[in-house]
């Protein structure tokens, strides 16, 4: 725990631009050693990781389809990158910020909208490569139409995208959003862990 420690210190990232998702274990122990040094760090948010290794169709089909993220697209997923951080206030990032990460993600290939019949981008979802397992992530939807079904089918359909490529989809989720967990479950998600975000 010492040299995990350590790490995050040698590596300057024990400031106000990083949180870590670690086991409760190892986030009591930094917090207990990152006073000695003066710094204050603390639970943000309470999480459960899950993996997926038979995703299940989703008993309701939303109106729809799944559409990759183009280049013509930046700007509206730069909406969707800010309005996901400005919600969960992690990682928040400015406008350029939003703008680059947006960018990234297009030409990373993995990012997808859920688009509704009438033709609104109104949900995200994205998957990342890391070695054996596909990291499931910015899954949001805009206030406006959420509990129509569109996360729960847009994420089903990018998980069966990312086992196809040969790997164990998996993500975190706020434990305390229990709509959410929920959502996950019905769709073969199975709680496989407990961490935490300190910052």
């Amino acid at each position: 725990m010492e040299k995990a420690y350590q790490l995050v210190v040698e590596n300057n990232l024990m400031d106000k631009q990083h949180t870590f998702n670690i086991k409760y274990e190892l986030a009591d122990y930094f917090i207990k050693r990152a006073l000695k040094d003066g710094i204050h760090l603390s639970v943000t948010t309470n999480l459960f990781a899950y993996d997926c290794p038979n995703p299940i169709k989703p008993d309701k089909m939303a109106e729809g389809e799944v559409c990759k993220c183009e280049m013509k697209d930046m700007e509206e997923l730069a909406d969707f990158i800010e309005m996901f951080h400005d919600e969960t206030k992690v990682d928040q990032m400015d406008r350029k910020g939003c703008l680059e990460h947006a960018e990234f993600k297009i030409k990373e290939g993995k990012t997808y909208f859920w688009t509704d019949s009438e033709g609104n981008h109104v949900a995200t979802c994205a998957y990342t490569l890391k070695g054996e397992l596909a990291s499931i992530g910015m899954v949001f939807t805009r206030p406006e139409y959420r509990r129509k079904h569109f996360a729960e089918n847009l994420v089903y359909q990018v998980t069966e995208m990312a086992k196809a490529e040969g790997c164990l989809p998996m993500l975190y989720t706020d434990a305390d959003y229990a709509a959410s967990n929920a959502c996950y479950e019905k769709i073969g998600y199975i709680l496989q862990g407990k961490l935490c975000m300190i910052g």
